[in-house]
């Protein structure tokens, strides 16, 4: 009973509106997904002793989901910085190209 008050009165408790479908979106959002570890640590604590085989599963499940998505994640950001790497390469051909520009409308006066 003590595990399950403190599951319920914590601040990512969906019994207390603090979590859900929502992510955190603030500057704690390391704290927030401690707290969340924290409850999910407390619930396989108290599925051990009466279901052993569930809470198994269950911690199996939601490690497989971590790694998925820091997986994906990291994939992500490679592309995010290959699109950046690219970006910077069209700014500077766009530069190069209106320095000719300004260079042959100049030749041209």
């Amino acid at each position: 009973a003590a595990h399950l008050f403190a599951i319920e009165n914590s601040p990512t408790s969906v019994a207390k509106g603090g979590g859900g479908s929502k992510a955190p979106r603030t500057k704690n959002e390391a704290a927030c997904a401690l707290s969340y570890m924290r409850d999910i640590r407390t619930v396989l604590r108290m599925l051990c002793e009466p279901m052993p085989k569930a809470a198994r599963l269950l911690e199996a499940a939601i490690k497989g989901l971590v790694v998925s998505m820091d997986t994906q994640m990291a994939a992500r950001k490679r592309h995010t910085q290959s699109l950046e790497n690219r970006l910077s390469q069209l700014d500077s051909a766009a530069a190069e190209l209106e320095m000719l520009r300004r260079k042959v409308s100049d030749e041209q006066v």
